[in-house]
């Protein structure tokens, strides 16, 4: 799987697409796709119900399980699967759902036809999913109902990742000075937040144009957090190679987004430094973890 990479630089706008629900139509394979669900995701597919005769009742349709279960054994909960008629809605699960044929939708041409919506959510983890949506026919006369239909029902997470800034933590001024050393800091740490469904690694590099300060510059996370793991504490160099610096599992629950990750900034021996303003950017990546 291809690595995603996302990039924050305290110094630049970070900005954030939505996803809209997505209308999918059918085909023989009931795949609802891949989601990316950064928000909550829904598409739609439009279920097909072949008739031999005039003389349908009605239909009955339910899930095999009422979980979606992937290779590794992680769950979606099959009430993510609702069904729209031309008259209401209904929560897909493992006990039959009764659909008259007055509520099923009909075209020119006398087709019948449902409509079948996944709804993917942020906290769902990577993996594809598969469950089976059985369908049986009820005719009118006796009651004659036609062998179920199986049907397998695909979905796909994909795995995501964010990383923004937090605006007053942000820009960073490194003048300060301690009595017992030659460092050189911040009173304040810069705050950034990561979200994500999958486990990451987060990596820090000092901007390329700014070379006078490789050597001297160094980032510290403190590893006080259940949320990650400072790889490093004492803190890293910064130069022109991406450093490690931390990494954390999946961010996202039903009650949860965001983690914040905050980090400090010294230089070691001011002296070494010629005097001034000097104005950069640290840029941080983020990456799926293998």
């Amino acid at each position: 799987m291809k690595k995603s990479l996302w990039l924050l630089s305290l110094i630049l706008l970070i900005s954030i697409t939505l996803f809209n629900s997505q209308i999918i139509k059918a085909n023989s394979a009931l795949s609802f796709g891949a989601f990316t669900p950064k928000g909550e995701i829904s598409k739609e597919l439009i279920l097909s119900i072949p008739v031999r005769e005039d003389s349908l009742l009605a239909v009955e349709i339910w899930l095999a399980s009422n979980n979606f279960r992937s290779i590794n054994n992680q769950m979606i909960t099959g009430d993510r699967v609702e069904l729209r008629t031309n008259s209401q809605q209904y929560i897909l699960n493992n006990k039959r759902t009764r659909i008259n044929k007055s509520e099923l939708y009909q075209n020119n041409l006398g087709q019948l036809s449902l409509l079948i919506s996944f709804t993917a959510k942020t906290f769902d983890l990577p993996g594809k999913y598969t469950n089976k949506i059985m369908i049986r026919k009820i005719y009118s006369e006796e009651l004659i109902r036609e062998k179920i239909i199986e049907q397998e029902v695909v979905v796909k997470i994909n795995p995501w990742l964010l990383i923004r800034k937090v605006d007053n933590r942000a820009k960073i001024i490194i003048d300060h000075t301690s009595y017992r050393n030659k460092n050189l800091f911040s009173r304040t740490m810069p705050l950034i937040q990561i979200a994500a469904n999958t486990s990451w690694k987060l990596y820090a590099v000092i901007n390329e144009s700014e070379t006078k300060l490789i050597g001297s510059l160094k980032l510290l996370v403190p590893n006080q957090s259940t949320d990650y793991s400072s790889i490093k504490p004492k803190g890293h160099y910064l130069n022109l190679k991406p450093k490690l610096i931390a990494a954390g599992n999946k961010t996202v629950g039903e009650d949860g987004y965001w983690i914040d990750l905050s980090c400090s900034l010294l230089i070691d021996d001011f002296t070494k430094v010629r005097a001034g303003t000097i104005d950069f950017p640290i840029n941080f990546y983020l990456e799926e973890l293998d």
